[in-house]
């Protein structure tokens, strides 16, 4: 999946510019990335769960312990067809900032 440069151009394109720049949290780390959890057996709904994290063992805690009620139905499902973490999820962006991430997840 190519992903758009996620800048104030897409913020704009996403109607989030004003919210994201009235924001006075942000974390401008380039420590963030984006993770997106997929169902490999579907065709007409892959994506299943978009996040962003600071942390790389974010989708593991998810695979194991998910606050998602959508994301644990797919995760047992996965788990019953013996399919791994590294089957169903990705990163797909890296190394950005807490809003380029946050701007990239509402894109997808």
């Amino acid at each position: 999946m190519k992903l758009p440069k996620p800048d104030i151009f897409l913020e704009k394109q996403l109607g989030i510019f004003e919210a994201a720049e009235s924001c006075k949290e942000w974390d401008f780390d380039k420590v963030y990335y984006v993770y997106l959890f997929e169902d490999p057996t579907q065709i007409d709904i892959p994506a299943i769960y978009v996040g962003i994290s600071n942390s790389i063992h974010r989708r593991s805690r998810h695979w194991n312990h998910t606050h998602s009620n959508l994301l644990e139905h797919w995760i047992n499902y996965w788990k019953t067809k013996k399919l791994t973490i590294e089957d169903t999820s990705k990163i797909l962006a890296e190394r950005l900032t807490q809003r380029e991430a946050a701007c990239l997840e509402t894109y997808i």
